[in-house]
């Protein structure tokens, strides 16, 4: 490997310097400053280096290896040494086909890591063409013998967690949890009567090894299968690849067959993927599109499963390269045997437990609302045809989760983009068809496309028109006497969109005739074209799915709200989530649901009366709650404020000592902390009026759109950070030890009680009068959103913090709510009202002491 260099940059003299040597030399044999780097390389032929720990590698010179993109597309080296690392990745290369190298010699730029690539790629064995391998290493999973195994369900849970059980064998951190051994107890039970249940565990219990225990024994002890859904594809994945390999490991589970499944668009699609490369090799792709599209190839031959989620991608080019249920030809696509997508599905048939999420869950959910039951696997969309068994993992979050699923948004505007960007596409590919088809035709079809958009951009204006009469970010239901109105507008939304639809698909179709003598140019139009077709269709979904509320025997609301500027969105949400959540899968008599809030207190009740009603479960429906493995008594301080002026909507003197607050705790805490809102104004006003204060303290302020991903990135990597949040942090997020030891939240997270979905369900749940729906709805859904964004601070046992809420109607006894959130708290919880100085004297404290 005398041609793979080793560098490190450094400074001398202010001068940026870089340290070179051979890979097979331990010591560096020269020295240059880095405008002298291109012209050594240069001079080496065939060369390349490596420049560890430096994210800007390739940016240095051509011939720095960008290591990011071996992680991403081959596998995360395990080893720490870097000469190490490059011995892993160069074995896996000399195991792809050698004919790759002619794909290699096409792509623009990156000197150094096409030489790396090339050099180990010669060196393989593999002479096959390329082609052959792709999709070669999708595992296919084979239904297992259908014959019973005679096994105790609970006899075995009892073994796996009771304490010196089999788990504690498998795993050598392993901890005995009562909490863990009762609810896997619970839910075998439940599978044994076959009958559902709903358990509220703790953070800490362990939960998802207590449920995947028992419904892996039911599965291989009756043939019949489950599906595990959760609120995130990281959980998700997590089941896949933690989890269950584990509970495998047990007696009697060795051949228990397990996938995960995702919706369509999480897939690579081959066809596209050779569309695009077709488009890389003439030379037609920006850079670093024509590198991303090579590394996919580099993965499809290696991915056990073609799941996109595991690749870090630019998000167009995840786009083009995904699946979508618009475009796909299914078992016409000469490539449907090795489709990824397809390939899962079949898996998902053949396995006993299929792991999912809450987002697939309810999309399939709602396809069999509409279809029926039929066993019509290709109909129904994307589960299995039949299961016996669910658990709803987050179980929280289900009535979020069912209302994104089941409802449809029309935002005039990004209709008007769409169309906007197919004229620009369609006037393109006329110019290019023109050559072989007819002019007179082309004339005739732009001629009623032209027409068609005039008068759809007319309607669009009367739609945006209607929704002038409201205030910038108001939100308005639509009446009895008006929602006639609209669905008369989107129907004639929906004629003349159509016509954009065919125009475009008879455009793609005139483009495939003429493929072969379109030297590559038709191809590129034609992947373009179909991305935008698929668009225009699932507007024409969206308004579809609008105007057939009204024939639904569920009640829908439908809203206009008013954007930034003239903009108008509308929306159809259901509000008797309950009574779609009653339908949902009605042959699956197993159905658990499992969640660290599910528990509401309730005088004269059980606690678990909110829970039954969002998930539509009768009254008598089996529930218990199980306490946590944490001490908080040990673990966790809770103040609130008791001088802090009362919370109001836009109060200038709330949001003024907040922002004092905040920036006075920040500054003695430093970093590992977490700051809670539920308005981004409300985030954002406060981070501009303390941030410049916070010296040596980086805050990271979530940004609209924004993952929270990258901002926990960032967070984890600095002892000096804070994070300041709106909703999506409120839950999900797990920032263990010294990544979070303060937690503050603005207010409580009440939704606002004039938005049009949230007061008909208060009236739906509250038929009576709307204290009844207060009660029974609103209030309960803040305090299970609230116990949610607490529960981010203490996630095991070793962890310790404070918590500080700044709304003090949490300790306001007048408060109708206020003493049913107090007894709703986990047990051990002690919060003390204190004036703001007294708080600050004992987070002082407890820094000197190293407690925080």
């Amino acid at each position: 490997m005398e041609d793979i260099l080793l560098g490190k940059v450094f400074r001398r003299d202010s001068r940026k310097r870089v340290s070179l040597r051979h890979m097979d030399q331990e010591k560096p044999f020269v020295s240059l400053d880095i405008e002298e780097l291109d012209g050594y390389m240069k001079g080496l032929g065939n060369g390349c280096l490596f420049i560890p720990d430096l994210a800007d590698a390739e940016k240095l010179t051509e011939y720095s290896v960008d290591e990011r993109f071996l992680k991403n597309f081959l596998a995360a080296a395990t080893a720490e040494d870097i000469q190490d690392r490059i011995r892993e990745y160069s074995e896996i290369l000399k195991k792809l086909p050698k004919g790759l190298t002619s794909i290699l010699v096409r792509l623009p730029g990156r000197e150094g890591l096409r030489n790396f690539l090339q050099k180990f790629l010669k060196m393989s064995k593999v002479v096959e063409p390329w082609e052959d391998s792709i999709s070669s290493s999708l595992e296919l999973v084979e239904r297992r013998e259908m014959k019973a195994q005679r096994i105790d369900i609970q006899k075995a849970i009892r073994l796996v967690f009771s304490e010196g059980g089999l788990l504690q064998d498998l795993l050598p951190e392993y901890e005995y949890r009562q909490e863990q051994f009762m609810a896997s107890l619970e839910i075998a039970e439940s599978i044994v009567n076959e009958n559902g249940i709903m358990i509220e565990a703790g953070t800490g219990t362990g939960k998802s090894m207590a449920y995947l225990a028992p419904i892996a024994y039911a599965c291989v002890s009756t043939t019949n299968q489950a599906v595990v859904a959760t609120r995130t594809r990281v959980l998700q994945d997590q089941l896949v690849k933690k989890d269950l390999p584990v509970i495998k490991q047990l007696p009697n589970l060795k051949d228990l067959r397990s996938v995960s499944l995702k919706g369509r668009e999480r897939y690579l699609c081959l066809r596209k993927l050779y569309e695009n490369l077709r488009i890389v090799s003439n030379g037609m792709l920006a850079r670093d599109t024509a590198w991303e599209i090579f590394g996919v190839i580099l993965w499809s031959i290696l991915t056990p499963d073609g799941d996109l989620d595991s690749l870090a991608l630019e998000d167009d080019t995840r786009m083009t390269l995904a699946g979508n249920r618009f475009d796909c030809t299914r078992r016409l696509c000469p490539l449907y045997d090795a489709c990824p997508y397809y390939v899962a599905r079949d898996n998902a048939r053949n396995a006993d437990i299929v792991v999912t999420n809450h987002s697939l869950l309810f999309s399939e959910a709602n396809l069999r609302i509409m279809d029926g039951e039929e066993e019509d696997f290709e109909a129904l969309g994307t589960l299995l045809p039949s299961f016996r068994y669910l658990v709803v993992d987050e179980a929280h979050e289900v009535e979020n989760s069912l209302t994104q699923a089941m409802s449809f948004t029309l935002d005039p505007a990004e209709v008007v983009s769409s169309l906007k960007k197919v004229i620009k596409s369609v006037r393109s590919c006329f110019g290019f068809l023109k050559r072989h088809f007819d002019e007179e035709f082309l004339r005739k079809l732009w001629a009623k496309m032209n027409t068609a958009t005039e008068e759809l951009e007319g309607i669009m204006r009367e739609l945006v028109e209607r929704g002038r009469t409201l205030s910038s970010g108001e939100k308005r239901a639509f009446t009895k006497e008006t929602l006639p109105e609209l669905v008369e507008i989107l129907f004639k939304m929906a004629d003349r969109l159509q016509i954009h639809i065919a125009v475009s698909g008879q455009t793609i179709q005139m483009l495939e005739d003429v493929r072969e003598q379109s030297e590559g140019k038709g191809e590129e139009l034609s992947i373009i074209l179909k991305a935008l077709h698929a668009e225009l269709r699932e507007w024409a979904r969206q308004i579809a799915g609008i105007t057939a509320m009204e024939s639904s025997k569920v009640v829908y609301i439908h809203k206009q709200e008013r954007l930034n500027g003239n903009g108008l969105k509308i929306t159809s949400s259901p509000v008797q989530n309950d009574r779609i959540m009653s339908s949902v899968f009605p042959n699956v008599k197993v159905k658990i649901f499992i969640s660290a809030t599910l528990w509401v207190y309730s005088k004269g009740s059980d606690g678990f009366n909110y829970a039954r009603r969002v998930i539509g479960a009768r009254e008598d429906y089996p529930a218990i709650r199980l306490g946590t493995s944490f001490d908080y008594t040990q673990q966790l301080k809770f103040f609130v404020p008791s001088d802090m002026p009362d919370y109001r909507p836009n109060s200038l003197s709330y949001l003024e000592s907040a922002s004092q607050f905040i920036e006075t705790a920040l500054s003695i805490v430093g970093g590992g902390s977490l700051v809670l809102f539920t308005s981004y104004d409300d985030m954002k006003t406060t981070a501009a009026r303390i941030e410049k204060n916070l010296e040596g303290i980086t805050v990271n302020i979530q940004e609209r759109n924004d993952s929270p991903a990258i901002l926990l990135a960032e967070h984890i990597n600095s002892k000096r950070s804070v994070i300041f949040g709106t909703r999506v942090f409120w839950e999900g997020i797990d920032l263990p030890g010294e990544q979070l030891k303060l937690l503050i939240v603005y207010k409580l997270p009440f939704e606002r009680p004039d938005e049009p979905l949230i007061e008909a369900r208060i009236k739906h749940y509250g038929p009576r009068n709307p204290s009844e729906g207060m009660n029974k709805y609103y209030y309960p859904k803040m305090i299970t959103a609230f116990r949610q964004g607490i529960g981010r601070l203490i996630r095991s046992k070793r962890d310790h913090g404070v918590v500080i809420v700044l709304d003090a109607r949490l300790v306001d006894p007048d408060r109708p709510y206020s003493k049913k959130l107090l007894a709703s708290m986990t047990p051990g919880i002690e919060i003390k009202s204190a004036r703001s100085n007294q708080i600050f004297t004992r987070l002082r404290s407890l820094k000197k002491e190293e407690w925080l």
